[in-house]
């Protein structure tokens, strides 16, 4: 049975909430203040209960929800039971898988770019298969990159044959990316990987705040990301 977290502000206006399943393998979803008191949920966990719903509400009125690549969905349809009224975003390589796997109907990101505060960016990679969406934060001297399966950041132990599946294909352990991102995610590395080492050197992120893992917070981060992505991109 999965057990979950309450909600960890990791930075202004940002919080992550964890769920981790019986072999040990974590989903993180992610809420981030809005303008006028809304909210956004970026992968809404599928075993929130009610009191986790009431604590989301908490930090604000959910109005958006964010599927930051074509396989994070599995919590949108009682999400968006709960609030029906939310709209649902994604970027438009995502679209066509998502609207045969969810029942959600989903819009285009314009409509959450426009709601979002001044230190919050959607960022859309190229080259991408799966519709992949970071999200930037800035606080101060703090810059949060909140990824889906871009980077993991997966360091407990993984029990079972999800464990097996994680160390065999490279994404168990700190900052990884993972050959199932590779295989599944993209569509042209090459492209991909120039906007990825751009994005980096822009934005230098010291917060690594992902959907499978821990958050990483280091000032050496940039360079770790660099690192692994110059040997896997």
């Amino acid at each position: 049975m999965a057990t979950i977290s309450e909600w960890e502000p990791l930075a202004r206006g940002l919080w992550a909430m964890k769920q981790t399943t019986k072999s040990g393998w974590t989903l993180r979803s992610h809420a981030v203040a809005l303008n006028d008191g809304e909210l956004l949920l970026v992968s809404p966990l599928s075993s929130m209960r009610e009191e986790q719903l009431v604590a989301t509400e908490a930090l604000g009125k959910p109005t958006f929800f964010l599927a930051p690549n074509h396989f994070h969905h599995l919590g949108l349809g009682r999400a968006r039971e709960r609030y029906p009224d939310a709209t649902a975003v994604c970027a438009p390589q995502a679209a066509p898988r998502l609207a045969k796997q969810c029942p959600v109907p989903f819009g285009d990101l314009d409509a959450l770019r426009e709601r979002l505060p001044s230190h919050v960016e959607l960022l859309v990679p190229s080259g991408t298969r799966g519709g992949e969406v970071f999200l930037k934060v800035t606080d101060g001297d703090d810059v949060v990159w909140v990824v889906g399966d871009a980077l993991f950041n997966e360091t407990q132990p993984v029990r079972g044959a999800t464990g097996m599946i994680l160390r065999a294909t490279g994404t168990w352990g700190p900052v990884k990316i993972g050959k199932t991102f590779l295989w599944l995610g993209l569509k042209d590395r090459a492209e991909y990987r120039r906007w990825f080492l751009e994005r980096l050197e822009r934005d230098a992120p010291t917060v690594l705040a992902p959907s499978h893992g821990d958050t990483l917070r280091s000032a050496e981060l940039s360079g770790m990301i660099r690192a692994e992505a110059e040997r896997r991109l």
